[in-house]
């Protein structure tokens, strides 16, 4: 009874051929990035999914108290993790995002 799969990995990950032994791959909707769906179209399992679709840009925020203030973000946009710090989105490798 799956019917859709929510992937939030820019790259397939990797999977044994029965991981969806039983899942419908005609009628299941498999979600990812949408810069990724080539890459999924033609990856492993995952290419036998008829309906790839790319994930609908909604964004997750978690706050982060430091100090008991709470002056950070964590945010997931499009399967990618940002911290907004004030006004300005950077990576967690710390280059400012835009």
């Amino acid at each position: 009874s799956l019917n859709k799969i929510y992937n939030y990995g820019q790259v397939p990950a990797e999977a044994y051929s029965s991981a969806f032994d039983g899942v419908n791959k005609m009628t299941c909707v498999l979600y990812v990035p949408k810069n990724s769906i080539d890459l999924y179209k033609n990856a492993g399992v995952w290419r036998n999914f008829f309906n790839i679709e790319a994930l609908a840009n909604e964004e997750a925020i978690d706050e982060i108290n430091a100090n008991g203030k709470s002056s950070i973000q964590k945010i997931v946009r499009d399967g990618q993790v940002y911290v907004l710090r004030g006004e300005k989105l950077y990576t967690l490798q710390g280059q400012e995002a835009k």
